[in-house]
């Protein structure tokens, strides 16, 4: 069967990691619908210039046949009581979770995760900022307005993925944390302080430790120093306890301050960061950390800074 009469049915097309796959897959020349009981201007407005936005809002399970789908795409955010997931599975139109899709996508790439945080995006998006500025490839799935989508697929060896603290239905994945799904290579753990959120103290650790146990052999994990113990748990300890895998604490960026004014020290001389969060200092390391592991020296991080400096100040 050729792609173009192959229908992909897109089950919550507004989230935007769905729309950016959908687009994705039209342009690759399958034949796409989708459904949505919700309004995202952005992606209505990607997908209305494709002629992808659904012409009717709501679930409409009764649509959905052997005949007029091949195959069914559907949303992390999506329940197991959805109408259109359960008529999906009443007349067996084969079907496959987004995050599913895109770990099989990307299964032979070097996958770097960044556990959810106020300050997750900041480090993907400079990390892809200054590894575009040394000419390297680099795929993404990040939900950032600092960058051109959501989700960037090509043929680059290495993709940055931001692990989301909201789970996975559990009627498509065994695990909780998305980033578990694509069995990183290299895990970047935010101070726990930043990363939590509303997420309990034990929930958190539970979290860590798993994605600690389920990073792939060989895998390197960059935590902040910050998080040497979280609720009891050492994480120094809990990387120990997986064979194969080797942890990297680092600490927030060295600087200083002159009144209200933050500066950070650098081989090419201090440089002020104005009146900013300090937390931008862990994204300043971690992202150092992160490049270092995939062949970005510091030497070149702190030459490429000055390109991505106003985006860590205003970001």
């Amino acid at each position: 069967m050729n792609k173009k009469d192959k229908t992909i049915h897109c089950v919550g097309i507004a989230d935007p990691v769905v729309c950016d796959i959908a687009i994705k897959l039209h342009r690759e020349g399958y034949h796409v619908t989708g459904s949505t009981d919700t309004i995202w201007p952005p992606s209505q407005r990607k997908l209305s210039i494709l002629g992808l936005w659904p012409q009717q809002l709501g679930w409409l399970p009764d649509q959905i046949t052997r005949d007029t789908i091949h195959t069914a795409l559907v949303g992390s955010k999506i329940q197991p009581d959805n109408p259109e997931l359960q008529r999906i599975r009443q007349v067996h139109v084969p079907c496959c979770a987004c995050n599913g899709y895109l770990a099989a996508r990307l299964s032979d790439r070097q996958r770097v995760a960044v556990v959810a945080s106020p300050i997750s995006k900041l480090i993907c998006t400079m990390a892809i900022r200054i590894l575009r500025y040394w000419g390297r490839p680099v795929d993404y799935i990040v939900d950032t307005p600092g960058l051109e989508s959501v989700v960037q697929l090509t043929h680059a060896p290495l993709c940055v993925v931001e692990e989301t603290s909201w789970p996975t239905p559990v009627a498509w994945e065994s695990f909780t944390a998305r980033s578990i799904i694509y069995m990183h290579h290299i895990l970047i753990i935010p101070p726990y302080k930043l990363a939590r959120g509303t997420m309990e103290l034990s929930e958190y650790s539970a979290k860590l430790r798993d994605m600690i146990e389920y990073s792939e052999k060989g895998s390197s994990i960059i935590y902040a120093d910050d998080n040497s113990h979280v609720d009891g748990n050492s994480i120094e300890e809990m990387i120990r306890e997986r064979k194969g895998v080797t942890g990297f604490p680092y600490q927030a960026h060295l600087h200083y301050y002159v009144g209200d004014e933050l500066y950070i020290m650098t081989p090419h001389g201090d440089m002020s960061l104005g009146s900013i969060d300090e937390s931008k200092l862990h994204v300043l390391s971690a992202v150092r950390e992160l490049l270092y592991h995939v062949g970005i020296t510091y030497e070149q991080f702190y030459q490429s800074l000055a390109d991505s400096f106003d985006f860590l100040i205003l970001g």
